[in-house]
């Protein structure tokens, strides 16, 4: 189209100019020519108009006045005439305009580049959409909803093993409110918790049965229930770890750790050293047997075995490659580090570092599954592991330092801990943040079981109509086909754990769901949208709150858009040059005439 169009205008121009060359009046000949090929440019740019580029910062827009559920009238400015909007169907009227599509609204809006936020907020999706159009966020942070704020609990447990809830109760009320555990028409545990606070609390129970299981938080004053949360629970048949502990000398966190996997129905066997070939050796929950040699018969039944640097050191180099032989096998290690120094050659590629600072403050731990946090703990010296690509997180510090991490080692897996003592959670009264702890690294080290594949929740709130994040750890070759009662999800390979795979999921249904990879299955509780809804309100206000604050602290440089427009050139300059040219020609020609 265009070439042919090149073609038109050259071949007309060219009759343009053969015109007034063959004319007899040689008088004025160039400037008809000039003439006549500048009108033809003009007709031209009227039939297809050249576009120009229009350059400028946006950020002379007006906020974005948007609301959001839980919001109250009385913060609104009272004295704002602009347009209020909503990105909640249910809460737009006559007065709140609703948008359906949030990015493409702001990217027909490129003068937007503040949005005035009011209610419990945007979810994370949209505030990461946000965050790369580079749109701040003034938020008026609403007062904290009612109810259960936070909670935490095991969704799986073996028969015998304590089911430990823990989580934040908000009483606006002035009374005092009961929480209690129930479950199977039961009541296990309860406290009472003041009036007009938010304060933690702590419920327990030791569960009998096997199965899926529905619990429940109820919390009430003496005249009324407040709420009530579900607990889902998978329970399953008990099949204890064989664990064998070997410490370079008796202390009181071996000893802790001995009795509680001694209560969590582990079978265990400790040996510690006590001179040189002396040592002292126990048995829970099993018969004994010999420990006074390491060896692949004694290794071959176990799953996990935990050793502090010292323990490794101080055994024979036909002990040590045992278990490296076992571990490559799939029987998995804890090592115990409490210095940068003295490293097992198996810890080759990761770096312990310690940590800055002469004094050793206490700190609180996070366990990345589910976000856990747990009650402060002051152990002896704080240290820190590099994070690499090929080192899974497993506990971090309050400062985001990896304290405790795993990595593959052949067919099994090598899990370093930097935390010791830790028994000082168990003192405090924090069994929970103890169990929590302990079972996270026992859990990621533990030899794998003969099934193929192995599921894990990352969401910690599955919810009907909303993402669910899934992870598979696959035994078998080939990318694994995840089928939920919606369809099958389509999985992502994790670009370093080439074992590992992670989807997403949008559950129609509210229950108890089926997942089935293969010949391998589980179950996963989708709560409804009313479910856990002052704990999702509460989530959400922290997260926008943190994205608030972080972006008001930006120079406001930053976050001015550039909008590039291409504009046409007003046609009737064209028209105007065209009319004049055009003019001057048929004034020319009748002078001529004229003359002649």
């Amino acid at each position: 189209m265009i070439i042919t169009l090149i073609i038109l205008l050259s071949l007309l121009a060219a009759f343009l100019i053969w015109k007034e060359v063959k004319r007899p009046a040689r008088q004025h000949r160039g400037l008809r020519i000039v003439s006549s090929l500048v009108a033809l440019a003009a007709l031209a740019a009227l039939l297809f108009p050249p576009m120009y580029t229009v350059t400028a910062n946006s950020n002379d827009g007006q906020p974005l006045l948007l609301l959001t559920t839980g919001y109250d009238r009385k913060n609104l400015p009272s004295t704002a005439r602009q347009q209020a909007y909503t990105t909640d169907p249910t809460l737009s009227n006559r007065e709140i305009a609703y948008i359906p599509n949030l990015p493409g609204y702001l990217e027909a809006h490129p003068g937007i580049t503040t949005i005035q936020l009011y209610g419990n907020g945007l979810e994370p999706a949209l505030l990461h959409q946000l965050s790369e159009r580079q749109i701040a966020i003034t938020y008026q942070v609403p007062v904290t909803p009612a109810g259960f704020v936070a909670a935490g609990w095991p969704r799986q447990l073996r028969k015998g093993e304590w089911l430990e809830v823990q989580g934040q109760y908000h009483n606006n009320t002035r009374d005092s409110v009961r929480i209690v555990l129930t479950g199977v028409g039961t009541r296990f545990d309860s406290v009472t918790l003041p009036p007009s606070t938010t304060q933690p609390f702590h419920l327990r129970c030791k569960p009998q049965h096997l199965g899926q299981t529905l619990y429940q938080l109820e919390a009430s004053t003496t005249s009324q229930v407040l709420a009530t949360e579900k607990l889902p629970v998978i329970i399953a048949a008990a099949s204890p770890l064989q664990v064998l502990v070997l410490n370079s000398s008796p202390d009181f966190d071996n000893k802790f750790l001995a009795a509680w996997l001694h209560d969590h129905q582990y079978q265990v066997a400790v040996r510690s050293t006590v001179s040189q070939n002396k040592y002292s050796k126990q048995f829970l929950n099993q018969p004994a047997t010999g420990l006074q040699s390491i060896t692949p018969a004694l290794l071959q039944p176990l799953d996990v075995v935990i050793a502090d640097a010292g323990a490794l050191a101080a055994i024979t180099p036909g002990e040590k490659n045992a278990i490296r032989a076992q571990v490559q096998q799939g029987m998995g290690i804890i090592l115990q580090v409490d210095s940068t120094d003295g490293k097992d050659p198996m810890t080759a590629g990761l770096q312990v570092r310690k940590q800055p600072g002469a004094t050793v403050p206490a700190k609180t731990l996070v366990v990345p599954t589910g976000q856990q946090v747990t009650a402060p703990l002051q152990p002896a010296q704080w240290l820190s592991i590099d994070q690499q690509p090929l080192v899974q997180p497993l506990v971090l510090d309050e400062q985001g330092h990896l304290v405790a991490a795993a990595t593959l080692y052949g067919a099994g897996k090598l899990v370093l801990n930097t935390i010791a003592p830790t028994y000082s959670w168990v003192l405090g009264g924090h069994q929970a943040d103890y169990a929590r702890f302990w079972t996270a690294l026992l859990q990621k080290a533990a030899r794998r079981s003969s099934s193929a594949a192995t599921f894990q929740q990352v969401t910690a709130l599955p919810t009907v109509g909303q993402p669910v994040q899934l992870t598979i750890e696959k035994n078998t070759p080939g990318l694994p086909a995840l089928q939920t009662p919606d369809g099958s999800i389509a999985l992502a390979q994790h670009p370093w754990l080439l074992h590992q795979f992670t989807g997403t999921w949008w559950p129609l249904q509210a229950g108890w769901q089926p997942l089935r990879q293969e010949q391998d299955s589980t179950r996963l509780y989708v709560f409804g949208a009313t479910d856990w809804a002052a704990a999702k309100a509460f989530t959400s206000i922290n997260n926008n709150q943190q994205y608030s604050a972080v972006t008001s602290r930006e120079p406001a440089s930053k976050r001015e858009p550039v909008s590039r427009q291409q504009l046409p050139v007003p046609p009737v300059i064209f028209l105007l040059v065209f009319l004049s040219c055009c003019s001057y020609l048929w004034w020319e020609e009748k002078k001529a005439r004229a003359t002649a």
